[in-house]
């Protein structure tokens, strides 16, 4: 069998045989297989290196925000409790559990949007926190206005 150069000149393969046109053929095929795997590989790795990033960014900004949704939470059950004086102990820890909820609903759907990289890493982290600082923000201002 005749020996398959790497570039073939045109009038080369027009003098070859049909055995090795099709050799040539399967061969530029396998190749085109094999650079396409390679693709798909370097492309998936990317994805989950971007994906290992934003979980890693996420976790960061995640043990910030946490920490600081303490504070959060204290500038929002103060005035809860400034606000619901009577009705014993039912009516404001229905209140706190409500706003926790809220939180946690919060902050789960922000998470998981930046898991899907549909939101920044950073604004999911602190959404919640800054729901709640608004949230906290009205009631001070409400208890400073007194009752009406």
């Amino acid at each position: 069998s005749k020996s398959i150069p790497e570039k073939y000149p045109l009038e080369e393969l027009q003098n070859l045989n049909a055995n090795e046109k099709k050799e040539i053929i399967k061969t530029a095929l396998a190749d085109a297989a094999h650079a396409a795997s390679h693709f798909y590989y370097y492309v998936q790795n990317i994805d989950r290196q971007a994906e290992d990033h934003r979980k890693h960014e996420l976790e960061r900004y995640k043990r910030e925000s946490l920490a600081f949704s303490c504070v959060v939470m204290f500038l929002v059950g103060g005035p809860l409790g400034a606000i619901v004086r009577q009705g014993g102990f039912g009516m404001p820890f229905v209140l706190s559990l409500v706003s926790f909820i809220t939180f946690y609903l919060a902050d789960t759907t922000a998470r998981q949007l930046a898991k899907q990289d549909a939101l920044d890493t950073w604004i999911a982290s602190w959404t919640a926190n800054g729901i709640m600082i608004c949230l906290g923000i009205l009631l001070w201002l409400r208890v400073l206005r007194g009752p009406k």
